[in-house]
């Protein structure tokens, strides 16, 4: 029997109300200055995050901790709720957790001082606290491994293998985060089958795009529904950028992230944003049929992902003093 989600995804609903809407993102980014920011943000509960001990932020880094910071907040609200039904979601805390690892190992592999990880660790906030405090402590690789067994962590073991096979090589260790996430996120998400199952499918096979259109076609990971790893090893070998969007788009025909690869002329990096829309939408329409199922919960967590993103924007795009026309140009509120 499938465990039932309607009362998150009642509460999930009810979450969307607080978001911040296109208009009043549109409002921020005209915001005169970092100090206006900054309190429009702690107006909307976005209040600044602890400080490691001694570090002195820029005013920028202070907003991009705090908004950090109310994500993972959100987002824990949300786990609070769903209780022991938070496993069957992995995909989503667990590739939040993802994300926090690989900003800790990719500082480490490239040697930055410990000055440089303070300004940084707002990326921390989504793991759990023993994990968060033993990975602050952390030097180097080895002991970025050790941090992940004494806090008994499901990566810890495909990173100290990872580590033992390569080495320092940064790469093939997030490739084993990738590829036990992938294994972790399937296997929990067929416990409930159906739009998280697909929403799983579809996190895969945009990993493997990315990777195919800019990464090499090193990192392919199991789980998509549409892109092969053929299919993948073909594009990646393509030489055009313009070619890798083309066979892209006419591996997604017909879904829901049909027109992210579609128009060649859409720049690189708005891509990212454009699949975000394009899966918060598809999340909308499902839960339009299933209003007690996995995709108003899915639909609030692309959201609150999509707020997080277009947040950072606004501040970064403040602190380098782009046009706000500039700034809201490349939001996912305006894909």
């Amino acid at each position: 029997m499938r465990p039932a989600v309607g009362d998150v995804a009642v509460r999930a609903r009810g979450l969307q109300i607080h978001l911040f809407s296109q208009q009043a993102l549109g409002r921020l980014a005209r915001s005169a200055g970092s100090g206006v920011l900054a309190g429009a943000l702690q107006g909307a509960g976005y209040w600044p995050a602890p400080s490691p001990r001694g570090a002195s932020p820029s005013a920028a880094e202070a907003i991009d901790a705090s908004i950090e910071y109310g994500f993972a907040q959100r987002l824990a609200v949300l786990s609070t709720w769903l209780g022991s039904r938070r496993q069957i979601f992995a995909a989503v805390f667990e590739d939040e957790e993802r994300r926090a690892l690989r900003i800790r190992l990719r500082f480490l592999a490239s040697g930055g001082s410990r000055a440089g990880f303070d300004r940084l660790a707002g990326g921390l906030w989504t793991l759990p606290r023993p994990l968060r405090e033993q990975l602050e402590r952390a030097d180097d690789l080895a002991e970025f491994a050790r941090a992940l067994r004494r806090a008994r962590s499901a990566y810890a073991q495909p990173i100290a293998r990872a580590l033992a096979e390569h080495g320092q090589d940064a790469a093939a260790l997030e490739r084993a985060l990738d590829r036990t996430f992938s294994s972790r996120a399937r296997r929990a998400a067929a416990r409930l089958g159906g739009r998280l199952r697909a929403w799983v499918a579809d996190a895969l096979d945009l990993e493997n795009a990315w990777d195919a259109l800019i990464g090499g076609g090193l990192a392919f990971v199991e789980g998509g529904a549409q892109l092969s790893r053929p299919q993948h090893a073909q594009i990646a070998a393509e030489a055009s950028e313009h070619t890798r969007r083309r066979r892209l788009s006419r591996v997604f025909a017909g879904t829901s992230l049909s027109k992210v690869f579609e128009d060649p002329q859409v720049p690189l990096p708005a891509l990212e944003g454009r699949a975000m829309a394009a899966r918060i939408a598809a999340e909308r329409r499902a839960a339009r049929l299933d209003p007690i199922g996995a995709a108003p919960i899915l639909e609030f967590v692309m959201r609150l992902r999509a707020e997080r993103a277009d947040l950072r924007r606004i501040n970064w795009g403040i602190a380098q003093g782009l046009p706000s026309d500039a700034i809201v140009g490349g939001m996912v509120a305006t894909q």
